[in-house]
């Protein structure tokens, strides 16, 4: 998996930072602008955090951003795939360090990702009741959504059916594919 070292140039700026603790605060933050895209001026912060110049900066925050979509979005979940994502020329007492700032940090990291994804709601709970109205009995699905909270949907019998009769329908596609 190995990479070229023109894209990790930017990270040997993080030897002008005045402490390990820097460097790990440096990496969670772009981490976490990386995985939320909000509009912290991340660039700003290196260059202020690490006195450097903006073209550093942003070639800093660059590679970072390519070091970190390597190893959240493409499972590099252990010490031998993160060092893999490193050209094998690169400087190794801050592989070492960052390496180990990722592993102590992936899992947060892939969690925060899973949840920032844009993706319909997921049912997370649901209960019935049925209800003996005078006209015609109904049965009400209360859904709780990841997204959404509570919905309610009230059926007649004969909507109940045809709901039931498509999931039918849905379990046996689903079950040919999986065979």
């Amino acid at each position: 998996m190995g990479s070229d070292l023109d894209d990790y140039d930017g990270l040997l700026h993080l030897l002008k930072a005045a402490s390990k603790k820097t460097v790990i605060e440096i990496l969670n933050k772009v981490a976490s602008q990386l995985l939320r895209s909000g509009d912290d001026d991340v660039v700003g912060f290196l260059r202020s955090c690490l006195d450097i110049d903006a073209d550093e900066s942003a070639a800093l925050f660059h590679s970072l951003t390519i070091l970190l979509r390597k190893v959240i979005y493409s499972g590099c979940a252990n010490y031998d795939a993160i060092n893999a994502a490193f050209p094998s020329e690169f400087h190794k007492s801050l592989k070492e360090l960052l390496i180990k700032s990722i592993l102590d940090n992936h899992n947060a990291w892939k969690s925060q990702a899973i949840d920032e994804q844009v993706s319909l709601p997921r049912l997370k709970d649901f209960s019935w009741e049925v209800r003996k109205n005078v006209v015609a009995p109904s049965c009400v699905l209360h859904l709780n959504t990841s997204d959404r909270g509570s919905l309610n949907v009230e059926m007649s019998a004969e909507s109940l059916d045809t709901m039931l009769d498509s999931l039918a329908k849905i379990r046996d596609q689903i079950s040919s594919v999986t065979q």
